[in-house]
This record gives C-alpha cells, sequence and structure tokens, in this order.
C-alpha cells in the first residue's frame, strides 16, 4: 500500500520527513543495516541470510502493492534515511494495525529518534484511518530501547509472552505485547516534535 503523502515536522533541531518508501530508497546503506549482526539481534526477522539490494528492492514493491502493508521511511533534510517502520493489518476489520519501528542509521541511534518514529507513525495511522481503534506493537524484550521508544510515545505494555522467540545467538527471548489508543498517543512536545504536518 502507498500513501501519496509526505508529513514533514521539526524535531531535535532537525528537519524530518516521513514518506512511504519506493524501490528507489533502497540504497546499499539500507542494505548494509539490514545485514549487520548487531542490529539482526534486535528485529523480529527470524531469516539468517543475507540481504541484496535486489531482494530488499523486491520486497519493498511487494509491500507497495499490498493492500494491508504499509514501508514508510524516516529521512532528515538531505533525503537520508534514518529508520523505518512497517506496519501489517492495515485496513482489514480488526481496525488495530500492527507497527514494528528500525533505526538503522547509526548516526541517529541513541538519541530519541526511535520514539520520534513511534509517534509519527502512530499519529499517521490514526489520521489517516479514522476507523483504526488502537495501534498494537510488539519488540523482544532484549530490544529494550524499541520498548522503551513505545513507552515514551504512550503504548502500554499488555503482556509478556514468555520465552515466545528463539534467535541462535541469544537463546529464547520473552516477547513484549504493547498497544496505544488514540488518547494514550502522548502531546508533541513530550517526543520534542514541533510544526508536525502533511503535504
Amino acid at each position: 500500500m502507498i500513501i501519496d503523502k509526505t508529513w514533514k515536522f521539526s524535531a531535535k533541531g532537525e528537519y524530518l520527513n516521513i514518506r512511504c518508501l519506493s524501490a528507489k530508497d533502497v540504497t546499499e546503506d539500507y542494505v548494509a543495516w539490514l545485514n549487520d549482526s548487531d542490529n539482526k539481534k534486535q528485529l523480529w526477522s527470524l531469516d539468517p541470510g543475507s540481504v541484496t539490494r535486489a531482494s530488499q528492492m523486491i520486497y519493498v514493491e511487494d509491500v507497495c502493492q499490498s493492500e494491508d502493508r504499509l514501508l514508510l521511511g524516516l529521512f532528515n533534510n538531505k533525503n537520508i534515511l534514518i529508520g523505518t517502520s512497517g506496519v501489517q493489518q492495515v485496513q482489514i476489520a480488526r481496525k488495530h494495525p500492527v507497527m514494528g519501528i528500525f533505526i538503522g542509521n547509526q548516526n541517529y541511534r541513541g538519541k530519541g529518534f526511535g520514539c520520534i518514529l513511534v509517534w509519527s507513525i502512530t499519529s499517521i495511522l490514526f489520521s489517516t484511518f479514522d476507523d483504526t481503534v488502537k495501534v498494537t506493537a510488539g519488540a523482544l524484550a532484549v530490544n529494550q530501547p524499541s520498548v522503551r521508544s513505545f513507552i515514551k510515545a504512550g503504548f502500554k505494555t499488555e503482556g509478556i509472552q514468555l520465552k515466545q522467540e528463539f534467535r541462535e545467538f541469544s537463546g529464547w527471548s520473552d516477547f513484549v505485547l504493547m498497544g496505544c489508543f488514540k488518547n494514550d498517543l502522548v502531546a508533541t512536545d513530550v517526543v520534542g516534535i514541533s510544526d508536525f504536518e502533511v503535504e
């Protein structure tokens, strides 16, 4: 699915924007994030194989052509990709889209951009799909930066699945289930966002 809009805002002293990814956004740097061994420890993916530029371009195109999935990117004002958010179960009967985030650009990690991405995507989902009841998310418990990003943006922990996911590098990990109703989403100043608007 593609939403033909761009959301622009300021945060952390930078002008940022969010839009749907296209195949042309699949750079070598983006592919390197996906193949980084430390990053793989944090992601949901069970696939231990390497991602190629060609395979990721196919994946992005597949998401763009789907009816219930989104892949959005967070960019700086030089159009450099900072991170991505994948959303599943968009526009289906349950009205509970499921989102995940990934800050792959090392220059932006550990600086609060995960929370900015969570807040922005959640706000976009509520404003774009009026019948959305709740936005849901999940993260490996070992990925505490991701969990903290969701909680700071207003998500609540709804449950923990003990030893739910197995990874070769770390063994069994708990999985944290989170959700956010529209009224739970924190104010923009809590996450440091200003001038949030859509084009």
